[in-house]
């Protein structure tokens, strides 16, 4: 097992949108916790909607007066413009143009850029997910350990969006070729990918998951393949994986 900030390679500034669904949050932690004691000054954000993370996951936040964001300080700092949604506070990407104008200040700029309320897995908007034109990197999260899983309502956000995907129906076992067609589908996760693309099969335990990790890479196509800078199975909450691809292997 390597440090997964090692297996994704993101050196120097980068600024990351984190994707998909079944550990964003935790991943994003994970990343941010491990450039932090690599001396890394990080911005934590959202361009969407997320939970404030629990104090012990920063340094400092910011809610307001965003032009703070200018000064760095070193450590985690998490950012947003608190909003009310569904009865639970959460943050919101600020409308100031100070926070995208601080990106350039810190050294790793980590932006959860999807919405899946929670669910393990989720079918694409057209307006999903929110990229900014900032971003160098993006990771696509897929919980591994959801093959199995019976799709329904109560395990897929935007459930008919997902059946269309990846020609499951409702009550079906995910399967791996379900996977393979959220990935290769124009309108699956990678429609908006950008930057170094690296995919990340999340929830990665025991030997099955990591070999339906590698089984699903294996029969995507050449031209998706292509696309990926790195495929990695793993734990965001262990904050570690195994590599089973890196675009240097072409």
């Amino acid at each position: 097992m390597a440090e997964l900030n090692e297996l994704f390679g993101l050196t120097g500034h980068q600024v990351i949108a984190v994707i998909g669904s079944g550990g964003k949050t935790t991943l994003c932690h994970s990343l941010s916790e491990s450039y932090k004691q690599a001396g890394d000054r990080i911005l934590w954000g959202t361009t969407t909607k997320i939970l404030l993370p629990p104090p012990a996951a920063y340094d400092r936040a910011i809610t307001a007066n965003f032009d703070r964001l200018l000064t760095p300080l070193p450590g985690i700092t998490v950012a947003g413009e608190p909003v009310t949604q569904n009865g639970l506070h959460k943050l919101a990407m600020p409308e100031n143009p100070a926070f995208r104008k601080s990106f350039s200040s810190y050294d790793k700029v980590i932006l959860e850029a999807d919405g899946s309320r929670r669910l393990p897995l989720k079918g694409w908007s057209p307006h999903e997910p929110v990229i900014l034109s900032e971003t160098t990197a993006t990771i696509a999260v897929i919980p591994i350990s959801a093959i199995g899983l019976r799709i329904s309502e109560e395990t897929v956000q935007r459930l008919p969006l997902f059946t269309v995907l990846t020609s499951a129906e409702t009550g079906d076992a995910l399967q791996i070729s379900h996977l393979q067609r959220l990935i290769e589908h124009p309108q699956g996760i990678l429609q908006k990918a950008v930057g170094t693309i690296h995919l990340f099969f999340n929830q990665g335990e025991s030997v099955e998951d990591f070999r339906n990790g590698a089984a699903v890479f294996d029969d995507l196509s050449a031209e998706v393949k292509k696309r990926l800078a790195t495929v990695t199975v793993g734990s965001a909450q262990k904050g570690n994986g195994v590599s089973i691809w890196q675009a240097s292997q072409i």
